[in-house]
This record gives C-alpha cells, structure tokens and sequence, in this order.
C-alpha cells in the first residue's frame, strides 16, 4: 500500500514536476558554467609515427586549444601543459585519411576540476605513405664571397651522408641533403668549420649520429692579360756592332692568378734580346727571353725569334783621340742567369 502511495504521488502532476526539474538543471548548470573562464592558445601539432607509415602531405604545424575552467584556475594554465598530435601507428596502408587530433594533458591540468578543452581542427586529413630509409649525400651551402682573386675549390664534409626516414616516393626523389651556410666571406686560405642539417622538408626526417665538418679549400683565381706591340731591350751586344733599323716589336699573353697579376706591372727588361750569338756584320734570328714570376706562364707569343740586321759601328777617324763618333745605340748589359733554359723564357722572383 505504502509503495502504491509513493507511485501515486510521483506520477501526480507529473508534467510540472519535469518542468520544474529541467528548469533546476538548467540553472544548475548555467551557475557552472558563468563561474567558468576560457584561455586560447595555439600549440605545436606532432605526428607520431612509429609504425609502418608516415605522412606524405602537409599538415598543419599548430592547432588551435581551447580551455575551460574556473577563473582562478585558468589563470595558470599555460600552452606547454596541452601536447597535441596526430597518431599513425594504427594505419597500415597507404591512402588518404582523416586522422583525429590527439590531446595529452599535464598532471595539472587532470587535476582541475571543472575542465573542459577543445581543439580545432579536430580532425586533419592526411596523405599517409609507407616509411622507408635512406642514406642521403650532404652538400655544403655557402654564404658570402671569398677575398678578391679567390674562389672555393673544392668541399669536403665529413661524415658525408645522412641517414633519412621519409615517404619511400619523396626519398627516391631526393638527391641531396644540405648544410646550414657556411660563411666563406673573405677567406683566401683552406679552413674546417662545424655545421649542422638544414632539413627545409618537414616530411623528412634527419637522424644526426655526430657533428658535421666541412673542410673548404680556398685557391687564387686565374686570369690573363694582353700585351701589345713590346719592343725588346737589346742584350749582350758586342760593342763593334750596332742594328740597322729598328728592332721588331713582340706581342704576348701572361697567364697567372689574379693576386700576382693584378701586381705585376711590366719592366723595361722584361723582355729581352739575345744578341750574344752575333759575332759579325748580318742578319740574325735571335731569341726573345721573358723575364716573369715564376708562377706566371708566358702565351701565346707572336715569335720566338726576331730578324734583326747588324752593322759595323763607324769610327769618325777625324774626331779628337779618345771621342770617336760612333753610330747607333745599344746596351751592353749582360743576359740576367736562367740556369742555363735554352728555351727563350726566363722566370724571375715575384715582388
């Protein structure tokens, strides 16, 4: 009978008694929820991989987090306490998916109570690829110019291959993988510097076992230089003879760096007639001799031997002993040594 009564009085007036309970809740929970404030941030969006697959298509790199607790609780919260990431390791395949965002919360945030956190997007579609290993060539990227009349020559980076993890399609199309720059801004001698992976692809990823060192070697430049129309200085010519004329001019290259060129400046006996073979009135093929820095290469001469027409010296025999009027000019200084080079080209030590 008593149970009867209480069904009875349950069941009275039913539809008010639901109003009115629906209407407690609701005050219930609109109280919970204006005592709550919010706190908007962003945060890094990972991908976890340690399957099968990994992404071939890009992702975003942050996602939006918002949260929900009391005012003097929020206050505190701070970004780095909400890890968000996109979990892979239950794919298997290749395809296009729409993976969930995952949220992990910190020790502090599970303790707060209420809390409510909400992250968009929620969910991001994803290219996923079968994960594969490769063993990538390293190159050096540059940054700057050497000093003037220097170049790089030649690179050399130790170890000088990495160990990639990526999509198997991407790694088949990548050839190389480069260093951060490394700074050759006027250097004109070899030097080693550390360095580190500029990894630009972030669908790649770059397993560093050691440092890397680049060893570059610095060199002078090459050039050349014209010269035109050079008349020999006339050597070794004995005193009895003079030339009939005048004596043929020579034009030339000089081949060197740029450093020693650009300092070599051509002397009056840089280039030289051999006039030590003339021993008679005549015509003679002599030698033409350059005198150069020994690391300067002489090119591309217009002759080797010039034609040249001696006389006897006259001899004005009414001239006052002692002043005898003589005809012609030559210098009777003697060829510098060479060592003996038959070859008609002499080196001398650069300035």
């Amino acid at each position: 009978m008593n149970t009867n009564w209480l069904i009875e009085k349950i069941t009275k007036n039913w539809l008010a008694k639901v109003v009115c309970f629906g209407l407690a809740l609701f005050i219930y929970i609109f109280r919970q929820v204006s005592l709550l404030d919010k706190k908007t941030f962003t945060v890094p969006l990972s991908v976890i991989s340690s399957g099968a697959v990994v992404p071939s298509s890009d992702y975003p790199n942050y996602v939006k987090v918002t949260v929900r607790a009391k005012t003097e609780d929020v206050a505190s919260i701070v970004p780095s306490e909400v890890k968000a990431s996109l979990n892979l390791d239950a794919y298997t395949e290749d395809g296009i998916y729409t993976v969930p965002v995952s949220v992990k919360l910190s020790s502090v945030l599970l303790l707060m109570d209420p809390v409510e956190v909400i992250v968009k997007p929620e969910n991001v579609e994803l290219k996923i690829e079968e994960k594969s290993v490769s063993y990538i060539p390293l190159k050096a990227v540059f940054s700057g110019e050497p000093e003037h009349g220097y170049a790089v020559k030649a690179t050399e980076i130790s170890p000088s291959t990495v160990k990639v993890i990526g999509p198997k399609s991407m790694l088949e199309r990548t050839k190389q993988i480069y260093t951060q720059k490394v700074n050759v801004k006027g250097a004109k001698t070899d030097f080693s510097v550390e360095t580190d992976i500029d990894n630009i692809n972030t669908l790649l990823t770059v397993v560093t076992e050691s440092d890397f060192k680049v060893t570059v070697e610095i060199e002078p430049e090459m050039m050349e230089s014209d010269f035109k129309d050079i008349v020999p200085k006339v050597m070794t010519l004995d005193p009895r003879f003079v030339i009939s004329g005048e004596v043929p001019a020579v034009s030339f290259r000089l081949s060197g760096t740029v450093p020693m060129l650009e300092k070599f400046s051509l002397s009056d006996s840089s280039v030289q007639l051999d006039c030590s073979s003339v021993n008679a009135a005549g015509s003679y093929d002599l030698p033409v001799l350059f005198f150069v820095p020994s690391s300067v290469t002489v090119k591309e001469k217009s002759a080797d031997m010039l034609k040249v027409i001696f006389e006897e010296k006259q001899v004005d025999v009414e001239a006052p002993a002692g002043n005898s009027a003589v005809t012609g000019s030559v210098n009777n200084e003697a060829v510098p040594e060479a060592g003996g080079a038959p070859s008609g080209q002499y080196t001398e030590a650069a300035e």
